[in-house]
């Protein structure tokens, strides 16, 4: 069974489940994220697209064994054994685990969020009986915004399980809001914001999770993010490289993690 929780300290989510788990997942949001070269899509779009490629990387190379594994209860015991008339099988599964931090995940999961919206609509596009977006059947039944859907909620539960109700309305509410807004956000932003979030303790973190996604969401708002994004063009204009390219000078990520 795929599963999320936020880790012991608080600084990400460990994404847990099977081989086949995994690589549904991965499909999902490959199918999702779609054709990078696709001429339709504006530079900004597809360099957000490209950052989701991230959770597709490591959702891949974690299903290969080159990340943590995990034995979990299968729910097998001896007396079912006997019941079934079996030789008693293995107690446990092996399950892998990808860990993603915790701003990355939710700027991963407004992206989704939004490409989801966009494949329900040309979904519906397809001609047939029209129904209510909530209750049509090419939407409800489809095996990626099922997929994707359920990923979203189980990370969505991970958070509720780590905070009050009050606080879980407003990352719930601010998530919502940030599907239609951040395939515009210059990417340099949320690295900021990652390793300003590796850098707190784990009571800051704790008292951080609402505005860190609000950081997010409304990071358009944000005087710091306005003055970043200028900088970068400025910068894109005169050296005449892509704007992907661009890394900001005097912040790095950890080399290790405290998960």
């Amino acid at each position: 069974m795929l599963t999320v929780t936020m880790t012991p300290h608080l600084l990400g989510f460990a994404v847990t489940g099977d081989y086949d788990e995994l690589n549904n997942l991965y499909d999902a949001v490959h199918t999702l994220v779609g054709d990078l070269d696709d001429g339709a899509l504006s530079m900004g779009e597809a360099i957000a697209r490209e950052r989701l490629l991230a959770l597709c990387y490591d959702l891949r190379h974690a299903s290969m064994g080159n990340r943590s594994v995990r034995m979990v209860d299968n729910g097998m015991d001896r007396d079912k054994a006997e019941w079934l008339g079996i030789a008693l099988p293995p107690l446990k599964n092996l399950n892998y685990v990808v860990e993603v931090l915790y701003p990355e995940a939710m700027y991963e999961v407004m992206m989704l969020g939004g490409l989801i919206r966009m494949r329900e609509s040309e979904l519906t596009k397809k001609g047939g009986t029209v129904f209510d977006g909530m209750s049509d059947p090419r939407i409800v039944f489809d095996p990626v915004c099922c997929e994707v859907r359920r990923y979203q909620s189980l990370v969505m539960e991970a958070i509720h399980a780590q905070t009050t109700s009050a606080t879980f309305v407003r990352i719930r509410n601010q998530v919502v809001e940030g599907e239609a807004k951040v395939s515009s956000m210059y990417t340099q932003w949320l690295d900021m914001i990652n390793i300003d979030w590796c850098g707190m303790t784990q009571k800051k973190r704790q008292s951080s999770m609402s505005t860190t996604v609000r950081d997010i969401s409304d990071y358009a708002t944000d005087l710091s993010y306005v003055k970043m994004a200028k900088d970068i063009d400025k910068f894109v204009e005169e050296q005449g490289c892509p704007r992907v390219n661009v890394r900001l000078t005097g912040i790095d990520y950890p080399e290790d993690y405290e998960w």
